[in-house]
């Protein structure tokens, strides 16, 4: 959780140093997960794992090819000739299969991971903005092409229709917006002006009250004691 916003947002990596995705203050570059490397690893694995697989079919049929071709001259079509060089086809076939698919499942594992990451960003950042956002705002933070942005916006307003909404400003420009995120936020304002309301009244009052005479209770009780001595003077008059 970010220190300054308050919010669970990751970093995004500029340089050597890590900066908050929802208020862009400066923090350490393993503090948070990181839109710049999230799912990056996966990728980078499954791309070696297909490589690794296509290398490894490439030379195992060329090897598979040399072999059959070397057997058939002294064999010809023999059962020898099928048995020392399809076996290294076969197995570099299976090879293969296994690295593209686990490959596969690696780079879409990291894109998975990356998206992720992004929407929380990108919800982390519209706490911060009101719950409203522009391809550009995501873009700054987030450091991404603009374009890119629109599209990741796009995308999970498609996705996520119970939490945003698309609105188009005076100037034709696409604002995301967040329902739930703006409600909290008008009611946090709301409940602000209640209370500022509220302790506007009680400062008020209390001026007020501050303002009204108010008897001693020392004077009050010489007061008393002052009539007390007065009552016998006043019944012996009345008599």
């Amino acid at each position: 959780m970010c220190p300054h916003c308050r919010q669970n947002a990751p970093i995004v990596n500029r340089g050597v140093m890590g900066y908050c995705t929802a208020c862009g203050a400066a923090r350490g570059p393993l503090a948070a997960k990181s839109v710049s490397l999230a799912g990056q690893p996966s990728k980078i694995g499954g791309t070696v794992a297909r490589v690794f697989g296509w290398i490894v079919l490439s030379v195992g049929w060329g090897v598979a090819l040399l072999l059959f071709t070397f057997f058939f001259v002294l064999f010809g079509a023999a059962p020898v000739t099928w048995i020392l060089s399809a076996p290294i086809a076969l197995i570099a076939t299976c090879v293969w299969l296994l690295s593209f698919m686990g490959g596969k499942s690696l780079a879409k594992s990291g894109a998975k991971e990356e998206r992720t990451t992004q929407e929380q960003a990108i919800f982390a950042l519209a706490q911060t903005r009101r719950g409203r956002l522009r391809a550009m705002d995501v873009s700054a933070s987030l450091g991404m092409q603009v374009m890119d942005a629109d599209t990741l916006l796009t995308d999970m307003a498609k996705k996520l229709p119970d939490h945003m909404a698309v609105d188009v400003d005076d100037q034709g420009e696409l604002i995301y917006r967040f329902p739930r995120i703006d409600l909290e936020h008008r009611t946090r304002v709301v409940e602000a002006e209640v209370m500022a309301s509220d302790a506007a009244a009680a400062s008020r009052a209390r001026v007020e009250d501050a303002r009204k005479p108010r008897v001693d209770a020392a004077d009050f009780a010489d007061y008393v004691d002052e009539e007390a001595g007065r009552e016998p003077a006043k019944q012996q008059h009345r008599r």
